[in-house]
């Protein structure tokens, strides 16, 4: 990956070239999905890019080069992180004694497993036991490590003085608790805790603005996970770049054909 190169340059040899490489492959992809979207007029599609580009039509359009960086920024900050975060769920699922059991004992009186998932059914889950497992996890392991901002106005901190322009990065993971050594504590009433205490997507008028939506998709893909297949999780261990992270080695299986071969 791009951010882990040491060398600067962009030498045919180096990590940084090949990051380049593969990000000229994106823009082409993104390039050719962008001009068939032109083609066919019709922006009404309800995909984040058409509704960008739909939105262009009022004000001035976004270029062709916004676009695609808009496509690489939404694939790094909402596919990248929540895949990091799937990956830590599943650690925990696995490595906290009797969690896997109530939580699949939760969705499972909410859900069948056959019919197709609601809103409501998402929402008990949300509110119940799944909900707070998935906010312990983005508290403990939270996959985007810092804030960066820039001073509007000089302030002090600690008899330091820091001059309007400079920038400043804040570490998530140090305003949340127990950074050296995490520790998963489900009997965390995440909704006492302070703002600073718990912000994996961030504070302020920058907060994350998919952060409901990161949140759904992790739930759904939890319960789906507890109600249709069984996991044997064969070692995991702890990445804190470029996102916080358990890297796990996993093999999967479905819970029907379990339960036909153990018959």
């Amino acid at each position: 990956m791009g951010l882990q190169a040491w060398v600067p340059f962009n030498l045919p040899f180096t990590t940084l070239s090949k990051a380049m490489k593969a990000r000229a492959k994106l823009i082409s992809a993104y390039q050719q999905i962008i001009d068939e979207k032109r083609a066919v007029g019709d922006f009404g599609q309800h995909d984040m890019l058409s509704l960008v580009m739909n939105e262009g039509k009022i004000g001035d359009p976004m270029t062709d080069e916004e676009l695609c960086d808009f496509c690489l920024l939404v694939q790094f900050a909402g596919h990248d992180t929540t895949l990091a975060s799937l990956q830590s769920i599943i650690h925990y699922l696995k490595t906290e004694p009797g969690i896997w059991t109530e939580l699949e004992s939760e969705v499972t009186q909410v859900w069948d497993g056959i019919t197709p998932l609601t809103w409501e059914q998402a929402q008990a889950c949300q509110n119940g036991k799944c909900g707070r497992f998935i906010t312990e996890v983005l508290r403990v392991a939270t996959p985007v490590k810092n804030l960066y901002r820039e001073l509007q106005e000089e302030i002090t901190v600690k008899d330091y003085r820091i001059p309007k322009g400079w920038k400043v990065t804040a570490s998530i993971q140090d305003l949340h608790d127990d950074l050296g050594a995490p520790k998963f504590d489900m009997s965390m009433n995440h909704g006492e805790l302070r703002q600073l205490d718990n912000c994996p997507f961030g504070v302020g008028s920058r907060m994350c603005i998919g952060y409901k939506f990161a949140k759904l998709e992790l739930l759904v893909l939890l319960m789906c996970l507890l109600r249709h297949h069984v996991v044997h999780l064969e070692a995991s261990q702890l990445v804190i770049f470029p996102f916080t992270h358990w890297d796990i080695q996993a093999s999967f299986g479905s819970k029907s054909s379990a339960a036909v071969g153990g018959a």
